[in-house]
Parts: C-alpha cells; structure tokens; sequence
C-alpha cells in the first residue's frame, strides 16, 4: 500500500485532484444510490399513503358531521322496508293469507267454501304463488269480498272468477287468488 502511495504522491498535481473528485463523486454516487434514493422512495410511498388517509379522513369527517341526518335517514329506510315487506313479505305464509282472506269473508257475509295452495312461480327477484278459491254469498257480498281482499295490506290478486253455480241469492263462485312475496329463490 506504501508503494501505491508513494507512486500516487509522484503524480502531477492534477491527476491527483482527478482522481480525488473522481472518488468523492463514486462515494456520492453510491450514497445516493443505497440511502437517498431509498429514502426518497420510502417518502414518496408514505407521502401517497398520507394523501390516501386525509382523504378516507375528511370522508369520514363528512359521514361524521352529517350524523344525524344519516341516521335519520336509516331510520327512514328502515320504516320504509318495513311497509314494503308487508306488501312482499320474504315468506310464503300461506297461513296469513287464509287468516286474511277468512277474516274478509266472514265480514262481507261470504262462506268460503275451499282453498287451495297451487303453484309457486319464480318470476325474477320475487315469487308468485297461486291458490284456488271456491266460496259463495250474494252478489253484492261475493263484489265487495273481493273489493276488501284487494285492498289488503299483503298484495293479493283474485283472477279467473268463474260463477259456477248463479241461482236465487246465493252464487258460488270459483277463482284464482295469487299473493307474491320478495325472493325469487326457493
């Protein structure tokens, strides 16, 4: 190393400054390599991350001062859904819509003489299902029956009336009652 130090001092004073600047130049270069440039990108990561959580921050910081309304708002959401499953309720209940429509028949002097469950049909994302009816009063009674089944609050149509028997003041009649309900699967 001695001889190389000493063949080095023997060199013109500008080779030596060369080659100085040279070295200092590879010791940055290779400091900026291995510790800055990792660093800048360890920045940039944590600067693209920062922007990421001020943002998720002053989204959060809206839903926060609108509180209230949101909750108002689910509130609101909540009775509505409760409406519309009376109208499409998840379940078939065939049971509930035999209670409904005995209630009604007995309230417009109509004797219900059957009632049959049929078929369920899958129409999409809800369900139809169909019964068969069979009862008998008057006319006035049998219209306003199926006036009161109508106007239930479970949507219920009552299709395909047949008189089968039409005689004095007693009619029978047969019809298709159909009831829907929210699902289409099952």
């Amino acid at each position: 190393m001695n001889d190389f130090l000493s063949q080095f001092e023997k060199q013109p004073k500008a080779l030596k400054i060369g080659i100085l600047c040279f070295l200092l130049l590879l010791i940055a270069f290779v400091e900026y390599q291995f510790f800055i440039s990792s660093r800048n990108e360890v920045m940039n990561k944590n600067e693209k991350e920062i922007a990421k959580l001020q943002k998720d921050y002053s989204e959060s910081q809206a839903i926060a001062d609108n509180l209230e309304n949101f909750i108002a708002q689910v509130a609101f959401l909540d009775e509505e859904l409760k409406r519309a499953l009376l109208l499409l309720p998840n379940e078939e209940d065939i049971q509930g819509v035999l209670r409904a429509v005995s209630k009604e028949a007995n309230i417009t002097n109509v004797r219900l003489i059957s009632f049959k469950p049929q078929s369920r049909a899958n129409k999409g994302f809800y369900s139809s299902l169909t019964m068969t009816i069979k009862f008998e009063g008057s006319f006035h009674d049998i219209a306003k029956f199926i006036d009161r089944v109508g106007k239930l609050k479970r949507i219920i149509n009552v299709s395909d009336i047949v008189f089968e028997r039409v005689g004095g003041k007693s009619h029978t009649v047969s019809a298709k009652a159909t009831t829907y309900m929210f699902g289409g699967n099952a």
